[in-house]
C-alpha cells in the first residue's frame, strides 16, 4: 500500500477533510488556510479548499518534499510527487520554512515564486514548556553528570559519534565512568537500542533507555540534565534541518552539544552561546566538549547565553514574523491564479 499511496497513506484522508474544512471556512469567514508537511498530502487539502473557498492558502514546510536529502523516492515516484509539488507551489499563496537554508533551497528551485518563501522558525517558550505534570516527577536519584538526548534516531541521524567519543574520554579519565549518566528519551529501534547498551556495557557507565514519554515528562528530564546532545546529519547537505529539540533545549538554558555539520542549526547555537559545536568524525573533539562541560559542572560554574539573540526564537518574536506574513496575504491582492 506505501508503494502506490501518493504521495503518502494519509491520501484517504483528503476528501473527509475538504469537506470539513470547506464547512469551517464557511462558517468562520476563515481567511487562510495554512497546510503543514509532512504529511505531504495535506497540501492537497490546502489545494481544494483554495479552489472551493475564497481563502488564501500557506503551505507550512516543517520538512522539504521531494528536496529532502532523507527522503528515499525511487526515479518514478519522485518525478510523480515532484509534479504534484510544482502544481501545488503554483497555487499556494505563501509557503514557509523551518530554516534559512530550506527558504535558499525553495528559492533556487523556484526562482518564479521566490518572494513567496520565507522563513518561520520553531520557537521557545519556557513557560508553556514546563508546565509541571502531576503524573511525572523526575529527580536526581544520583549526583552523576547528566547527559541526556530527547528524541529519535534515524540513519543518518545516530548515536555512533557520541559513544566513540565517550569510549575515548573514558579511556583516557577512567575516573569518570562511575561519575557521568546518560539518558535517551524516545523510542529507539532495537539496532539503536543494541548499539547504546554494548557501548554502556564496554564502559561501565550509566545509560538509560527511558522510551518514549509524554512531552511535558520528557522536558522534566531535558530540565534536570547537565548537557544536552543534538544530533543532525551526517552528510553536509542535513545541514539545512534545525532540530526540533534544539528549541526544547534552548528553553530549558543548559548546555547543548550539537554534532553535524555547519548550518542554522550550528549557528543558533554558536551565536547564541548556548554550547559547542563538533562535526561526526571529530571524534576527539567531541571528547574534549565533553569533558569541558564536566568540569565546568564540576566547579558548579554559571551557563551563561547571549540572551539578545536567543530571544530572537522566542515564541512571541516568531509568532510576530508570522502575524505579519498572515496580515500580507490577506491583504495581498489576487493574481488572478487560480
Amino acid at each position: 500500500m506505501r508503494r502506490i499511496a501518493i504521495p503518502d497513506l494519509y491520501i484517504t484522508w483528503v476528501p473527509g477533510a475538504v469537506f470539513k474544512g470547506k464547512k469551517l471556512i464557511d462558517k468562520h469567514n476563515i481567511d487562510v488556510v495554512l497546510t503543514s508537511i509532512s504529511p505531504n498530502s495535506t497540501t492537497l487539502i490546502g489545494y481544494f479548499l483554495k479552489r472551493l473557498t475564497s481563502a488564501k492558502w500557506i503551505i507550512d514546510y516543517r520538512d522539504p518534499w521531494c528536496s529532502n536529502p532523507f527522503a528515499q523516492l525511487g526515479r518514478t515516484r519522485h518525478f510523480l510527487e515532484k509534479r504534484i509539488e510544482d502544481s501545488m507551489l503554483s497555487h499556494s499563496d505563501f509557503n514557509v520554512t523551518t530554516s534559512d537554508l530550506i527558504t535558499k533551497l525553495y528559492q533556487k528551485n523556484y526562482p518564479m515564486l521566490a518572494d513567496r518563501f520565507a522563513t518561520i522558525t520553531n520557537c521557545y517558550d519556557h513557560e508553556l514548556q514546563f508546565v509541571p505534570d502531576r503524573n511525572h516527577s523526575e529527580s536526581r536519584r544520583t549526583q552523576k553528570f547528566r547527559i541526556s538526548h530527547a528524541g529519535s534516531f534515524y540513519p543518518k541521524r545516530r548515536p555512533t559519534s557520541f559513544l566513540k567519543s565517550l569510549v575515548a574520554l573514558i579511556d583516557q579519565h577512567p575516573k569518570m565512568q562511575n561519575k557521568i549518566e546518560v539518558l535517551f528519551v524516545g523510542e529507539l529501534n532495537r539496532g539503536y537500542q543494541k548499539e547504546i547498551t554494548d557501548a554502556a556495557r564496554s564502559l561501565s557507565v550509566d545509560c538509560q533507555l527511558i522510551g518514549p514519554v509524554s512531552y511535558k515528562a520528557c522536558m522534566q528530564y531535558i530540565s534536570s540534565s547537565d548537557l544536552l546532545l543534538a544530533i543532525n546529519g551526517t552528510e553536509e547537505r542535513d545541514n539545512v534541518f534545525i532540530p526540533g529539540k534544539l528549541f526544547d533545549y534552548i528553553a530549558a538554558n543548559k548546555p547543548i552539544l550539537l554534532l553535524g555539520h555547519s548550518g542554522p542549526a550550528t549557528e543558533i547555537v554558536e551565536q547564541g552561546s548556548l554550547g559547542a559545536v563538533c562535526k561526526h568524525e571529530d571524534i576527539d573533539g567531541i571528547s574534549r566538549e565533553i569533558l569541558h562541560f564536566y568540569h565546568r559542572w564540576e566547579q558548579s560554574l554559571p551557563f551563561e547565553t547571549n540572551t539578545q539573540y536567543v530571544n530572537k526564537y522566542h515564541a512571541e518574536n516568531v509568532a510576530k514574523q508570522f502575524a505579519e506574513i498572515l496580515d500580507s496575504v490577506v491583504h495581498r491582492r489576487p493574481s488572478g491564479k487560480t
